[in-house]
C-alpha cells in the first residue's frame, strides 16, 4: 500500500516537470539553467549576475564569454571554469554537471542537453535509465517497508518483554516485602523467645545459687558442730589438730602451722568466721558427708545444673553355663506320621509336670518357714538372669529325653 502510494506521488511528479520543462522550452528558457532559476533570466530586461556584483545586457548570457564571477551568466557553455550546467533528464533524475564537460564529446546528460555541438551522436535514455532507477527505488523502499517492520516487530518484542520483565520485578519485590515481614516478625518472636529463655535460665540460676548456699550453709554448720568437740562456739586449732584429714604433708601428724592454714592464720574462730573465712578451704577435705560431692556452679558454656552420679550397684557375677548340644531330630516327611513322636511328646509333657511337681516340693520344703509367706522383690539383679537359665535348662532336658 505505501509502495503504491509512493509510486503514484513519483508518477504525478514527472509529468508535472515534463509540462513545466515544455512550458518553459516554449518561453526559450535559456540552455543549462535549472527550473528553479527560470524567472532571474528574463530576455526583457537585463541580466544580473545572482551574486549581485554585475548586471549586463541579457543578449551577453550564454555569449561563450564568462562575465559573472559567479559564472551565472554562463550556464549553458564550458566558458566559465567554476560555472554549473542544468541537465533536465525529463523522465529520469534531474542532475548539475560542471560547466568543462559541456561538448567536450562525452555524454553525460541522459538527455543529451550538454552535447549540443552534435560533437557526438548521443541517444536520449531517460525513460529507460528513469524505469531501471524507479524500479531500484521501489525494490529499496520495500527493503526498507520491510526492515521497518522487523524493527516494529522487534520493538513491540522488546516493550513486551521489557513488561514481563518489569511485572516479575515487581511480583518479586512483592514477594521480598512479604519475606522480610515474615522474617521480622520470626525475630521478633524468636527475641521474645530468647528473652524469655533467659529470664527462665537467669531466674533457675538464681534459685540454684539460693538453694545451694544454703546446703553449703547447713554442710558448713554440720561440720562446725563435727569438729567444734567441746561445743563452746569457737573452733581452735587444737580441734583442727585432732582431725587427721587436715594433716597436708601427710606425715601423719597436723602441725600448728597446717590448722591456722585452715583457720585463716587465727587460733580459733566463731561460727559465723568458719562460713565467711575458713569454710571455702575446709569443705574440699573435710566435707559432713564425703560420699557426697558438691554440687557446682552452673554456666552459660554446659548444663543450667550439675546433678551428682547416682550410685550404681555391680552387676552379680554370671556363672558360666557350658554349651548344650541340641540332639538332632531326624525330618520326616508329613505322609508318614509315626506313633514314636506322639509318645515321645507324651512322655515330654509327663515328666515336665512330674519335675515341676517335684521342684515345688523340694522348694516348700527346703524353704524357711519364717519366709515362705514374704514375697521376693522383684527388681532383684539376678532374678531374671536365673529365671532365663531355668527355662533354658528344662528345654534342654526335654529334647535330651
Amino acid at each position: 500500500m505505501a509502495s503504491e502510494r509512493v509510486c503514484g506521488i513519483t508518477l504525478f511528479s514527472c509529468l508535472f516537470c515534463l509540462a513545466l520543462t515544455r512550458s518553459v522550452d516554449s518561453d526559450s528558457r535559456p540552455r543549462g539553467v535549472a527550473i528553479s532559476k527560470t524567472s532571474f533570466y528574463d530576455p526583457s530586461r537585463s541580466f544580473t549576475c545572482l551574486d549581485g556584483s554585475k548586471t549586463i545586457d541579457f543578449s551577453e548570457v550564454n555569449d561563450d564569454y564568462c562575465d559573472c564571477p559567479d559564472a551565472t551568466d554562463e550556464p549553458g557553455t564550458a566558458a566559465c571554469s567554476n560555472g554549473l550546467f542544468h541537465c533536465t533528464n525529463a523522465g529520469h533524475r534531474p542532475q548539475n554537471i560542471a560547466s568543462s564537460k559541456v561538448n567536450d564529446g562525452i555524454c553525460d546528460c541522459c538527455d543529451t542537453t550538454d552535447e549540443y555541438e552534435g560533437l557526438i551522436q548521443c541517444s536520449n535514455n531517460c525513460k529507460e535509465m528513469g524505469a531501471v532507477a524507479r524500479e531500484e527505488r521501489r525494490k529499496e523502499q520495500e527493503k526498507q517497508q520491510q526492515g521497518y517492520q522487523m524493527r516494529s516487530e522487534y520493538s513491540q518484542s522488546g516493550k513486551d518483554k521489557k513488561q514481563d520483565r518489569q511485572n516479575r520485578k515487581n511480583e518479586l519485590k512483592d514477594q521480598l516485602t512479604e519475606i522480610e515481614d515474615e522474617v521480622s516478625r520470626l525475630e521478633a518472636i524468636k527475641k521474645e523467645a530468647e528473652v524469655k529463655a533467659e529470664a527462665a535460665k537467669q531466674e533457675h540460676i538464681d534459685r540454684w545459687k539460693v538453694e545451694n548456699e544454703a546446703k553449703d550453709k547447713e554442710a558448713a554448720e554440720e561440720a562446725f558442730q563435727l569438729l567444734d568437740t567441746d561445743q563452746d562456739g569457737l573452733l581452735t586449732v587444737a580441734e583442727i589438730q585432732a582431725k587427721i584429714e587436715f594433716d597436708k604433708d601427710s606425715d601423719g601428724t597436723v602441725t600448728p602451722e597446717e590448722a591456722q592454714e585452715y583457720l585463716n592464720q587465727t587460733t580459733d574462730v566463731s561460727k559465723d568466721d568458719f562460713f565467711t573465712q575458713c569454710w571455702g578451704i575446709i569443705k574440699d577435705v573435710f566435707p559432713p558427708h564425703p560420699e557426697a560431692a558438691a554440687d557446682e556452679v552452673p554456666t552459660d558454656q554446659g548444663d543450667d545444673t550439675h546433678v551428682p552420679p547416682a550410685e550404681v550397684s555391680e552387676a552379680p557375677d554370671v556363672p558360666d553355663v557350658p554349651d548344650m548340644k541340641v540332639p538332632e531330630v531326624d525330618n520326616k516327611s508329613p505322609t508318614e506320621p509315626t506313633d514314636e513322636k506322639d509318645d515321645t511328646d507324651n512322655d515330654v509333657e509327663d515328666y515336665d509336670e512330674d519335675d515341676e511337681d517335684d521342684d515345688d516340693d523340694d522348694d516348700d520344703d527346703n524353704y524357711p518357714e519364717d519366709r515362705k509367706d514374704k514375697e521376693l522383690p522383684l527388681d532383684m539383679p539376678g532374678c531374671a538372669l536365673s529365671l532365663s537359665l531355668s527355662l533354658s535348662l528344662s528345654l534342654s532336658l526335654s529334647f535330651s529325653l
